[in-house]
């Protein structure tokens, strides 16, 4: 199993944008792979629930190539976040962003 941001030899990163090195660097933070470790889940199960707490009304479309990633992906949705969690989760993107800046 390949945690998010993990790369393989041969991978190949069409995206010339830089949205796939932005990914890469947040899935690798230390502390989002604290925060999926303490919650039995992995780092982009941790952003799915995120990204939906922070719109009910958000529709995600994860893209997966197999169907044990789309298991993966779907039990995002049966992730309690606590409010410290959420705290914490909006710190990562806020270091992040002040870097791209």
């Amino acid at each position: 199993m390949r945690l998010a941001g993990e790369r393989r030899e041969g991978d190949d990163l069409a995206v010339a944008d830089g949205r796939d090195r932005e990914s890469r660097a947040l899935s690798d933070r230390a502390e989002l792979l604290e925060i999926a470790a303490g919650l039995g889940a992995t780092p982009m199960q941790v952003a799915l629930a995120w990204l939906v707490h922070r719109s009910p009304n958000i529709l995600l479309i994860p893209g997966t190539s197999s169907a044990a990633h789309l298991r993966e992906n779907l039990a995002a949705g049966g992730l309690a976040l606590s409010a410290q969690t959420l705290a914490a989760l909006d710190g990562i993107t806020a270091a992040a962003e002040s870097t791209r800046h």
